[in-house]
């Protein structure tokens, strides 16, 4: 009995944030309240091409240096897997380790990435002509 709930669990938790997802992303795109956010960070004719936040504290360092943090969660999650598995510290952590990894990897990595921005078709904020771009 225990087995089922321990496994049933987790697939309800990621069922349901899926639903979540998928439900805000209609709603976004059905709205169109993605155009609304970005043209409230806009200015045409304004400096940094029209974005008036693109040369501020803390825009400015997460549009260069925002991969940072998943690289370094990657890397740690990898570090204590590598010692979970070494027996350097619980064996439990593995998993959870693994996880982070795996995350990282498969998310962002391979299926943001590699998949959907090169096929999806849709034009990245700046390029909207919404905002001043072309697309």
């Amino acid at each position: 009995m225990q087995a089922d709930r321990s496994l049933s669990e987790p697939l309800a938790v990621i069922l349901v944030l899926f639903v979540l997802g998928a439900a805000g992303t209609v709603i976004i795109e059905a709205t169109g309240g993605d155009l609304a956010w970005i043209a409230a960070f806009f200015q045409s004719g304004g400096a940094h091409d029209g974005w008036v936040h693109a040369g501020d504290l803390p825009w400015r360092l997460c549009y260069d240096y925002g991969e940072i943090p998943g690289i370094l969660a990657a890397v740690a999650g990898l570090a204590a897997y590598a010692a979970a598995r070494g027996e350097k510290i619980a064996r439990k952590y593995a998993a959870p380790c693994l996880v982070v990894v795996l995350t990282v990897l498969l998310g962002p990595g391979l299926l943001v990435n590699g998949v959907l921005k090169n096929g999806w078709g849709r034009p990245r904020p700046a390029d909207v002509a919404h905002v001043g771009g072309s697309a």
